[in-house]
């Protein structure tokens, strides 16, 4: 089972390499409760695609795992996973844990 800070880690090396392509833009924090996605997020609905995609890659590529981040499940929560990054590394690890 892979451990949260592992997946935290993959989650700001994006959050990096985002950063990096965009930088016309303000810069994405890693703080546990920086907003992603909605009201005061960082990304708009383009960005979170690339960097679900992005986080979804480098889960294949370092860990081995191939996951799904958006799915009926994700879509189908009251309160979504991409909100916060701590919310999508707990939503990653549960789906690793399944």
């Amino acid at each position: 089972m892979v451990d949260r800070q592992s997946i935290l880690q993959i989650i700001h090396a994006v959050i990096d390499e985002l950063n990096a392509q965009w930088p016309d833009r303000p810069p994405m924090t890693k703080e546990g409760d920086a907003v992603l996605f909605g009201r005061n997020g960082s990304l708009d609905s383009l960005g979170l695609v690339h960097f679900v995609v992005g986080v979804e890659q480098a889960l294949a590529e370092t860990l081995g795992v191939n996951v799904t981040l958006a799915s009926d499940k994700a879509m189908a929560r009251q309160s979504s996973p991409f909100r916060t990054i701590d919310r999508l590394a707990d939503f990653i690890a549960e789906l690793l844990g399944e």
